[in-house]
C-alpha cells in the first residue's frame, strides 16, 4: 500500500503538466566506488541550435587523489530537437594530475554514411541505431525518452570495446535523501543482465533529471555510483 507521500506524488505525476525537453545545465555529482566517496564529477550540457555538447570533468579527492592521481574529461556530442535525441560521438581523456600528461585517450564517432560507430584508436566498428548512447549520455537519454514517452526497453550502451543491450524496467516509485532535499520523489529504472546492472533514479520535480546513477559489474563485483550533489543549474554555464 502506498504511503501518503508516495500516493500524492503518484497523482502529481499523472495530472501535472508535461515536462520540458532537455535544456542546457551545469550539475555536480558525488562519485563513489565500493561505497567510498572518491571525488566529484562536473556535468555540463551546452547547445547551439540542434547540436549539443555534454561534458564531464571528474577529479578525485583526499586519499583517492593520492592513490589514483588521475582526472578524466569526457565529451559526448548529441543532436537534440524537440522530440528526438541522437548520439554523434564520444571522447575520453585521462590525465595524470601531477604533470597533466595524457595517460589514456580514445574516441568513438558515428559514420553517418555507413551507419556504424567507429573506435578510431582500435579500428573497431559496431552497428548504430538511434537507441545507442555512451556511458556519459545514457542517463540523460533515458530522461529525454521518459519526458517524451518513448521506448526505453531496447537501448544500447556503447563502451570503448563493446556494446551492451539495456532494457530499462521501471521500479516502484520511491524517495531518496539528497544533500539538497530530504525524501526527494524519484522514479527508479533498472537494466539488469547476467554480468552487469545499470540503475538510474530520476526526479519528476526536477524535469526527470538523473539524481543517482549506478553501474555495477557483477563479474568483478565492483560498482560506480554518481549522486547529484546539488540542484542542476540552468541559469549559467560554469
Amino acid at each position: 500500500m502506498f504511503k501518503p507521500l508516495l500516493l500524492f506524488a503518484y497523482l502529481t505525476l499523472l495530472f501535472s503538466p508535461q515536462a520540458h525537453s532537455l535544456q542546457p545545465f551545469s550539475a555536480t555529482f558525488k562519485v563513489e566506488a565500493l561505497g567510498i566517496h572518491i571525488g566529484y564529477a562536473e556535468h555540463q550540457l551546452r547547445c547551439q541550435d540542434t547540436l549539443c555538447e555534454l561534458t564531464s570533468n571528474a577529479t578525485p579527492i583526499g586519499l583517492a587523489r593520492r592513490l589514483i592521481g588521475e582526472q578524466s574529461h569526457e565529451t559526448s556530442t548529441l543532436e537534440l530537437n524537440q522530440h528526438h535525441l541522437s548520439w554523434l560521438s564520444y571522447d575520453a581523456i585521462i590525465k595524470k594530475m601531477r604533470n597533466q600528461s595524457i595517460k589514456e585517450q580514445f574516441n568513438l564517432q558515428l559514420d553517418k554514411e555507413s551507419h556504424h560507430i567507429i573506435n578510431v584508436q582500435r579500428n573497431q566498428t559496431w552497428e548504430y541505431t538511434h537507441d545507442t548512447f555512451d556511458t556519459l549520455s545514457m542517463a540523460y537519454a533515458l530522461q529525454h525518452r521518459l519526458i517524451h514517452q518513448q521506448p526505453i526497453n531496447n537501448m544500447i550502451l556503447q563502451e570503448e570495446k563493446q556494446q551492451r543491450p539495456l532494457s530499462f524496467i521501471p521500479q516502484t516509485l520511491g524517495t531518496l535523501n539528497t544533500p539538497f532535499q530530504a525524501r526527494l520523489i524519484t522514479r527508479h529504472f533498472i537494466a539488469d543482465a547476467a554480468d552487469y546492472r545499470v540503475s538510474v533514479w530520476l526526479a519528476p520535480e526536477l524535469n526527470f533529471f538523473p539524481v543517482q546513477v549506478e553501474i555495477y559489474d557483477k563479474k568483478r563485483r565492483r560498482g560506480l555510483m554518481l549522486s547529484l550533489n546539488e540542484r542542476p543549474d540552468y541559469t549559467k554555464e560554469k
